[in-house]
């Protein structure tokens, strides 16, 4: 995902136009325009802008690397930690928990790397681990 999908992703989320949006970063609707479909950069001051107000990861913004929001890494942090101590019960023998911790961060940097994340793959994963 692009810089400017990523910006028309947060635009979404608040609910509003880019008519409506413009003016709460201080930019024209063109100008916001060309940002989405990345027929411009969009400058250092609105990205900060973006980062502050709402409430979102620089590294996700500028980059696509890691979640939307520190919720989102808490949120992932939850479900990847579930996911492996449901797979861990099934063993007859408890999995010791350096073992649940590095499995757990292999799938969570898959995660948060990966555009659409696969159940299979994280089985194979977890697979792979055992």
């Amino acid at each position: 995902m692009s810089i400017g999908k990523r910006i028309a992703h947060i635009r979404a989320r608040v609910g509003l136009s880019q008519t409506g949006f413009a003016p709460l970063l201080q930019v024209s609707p063109s100008a916001l325009k060309n940002y989405e479909r990345g027929a411009s950069d969009p400058p250092a001051r609105l990205l900060i802008d973006l980062c502050r107000s709402y409430n979102v990861s620089a590294e996700w913004l500028l980059l696509g690397d890691g979640t939307e929001t520190s919720e989102s890494l808490y949120d992932e942090v939850e479900k990847v930690v579930a996911k492996v101590r449901h797979w861990a019960a099934s063993f007859p023998i408890p999995v010791p928990a350096e073992k649940e911790a590095q499995i757990v961060a292999v799938l969570l940097k898959y995660r948060l790397t990966t555009d659409s994340p696969s159940v299979e793959m994280e089985k194979f994963i977890m697979e792979k681990a055992a």
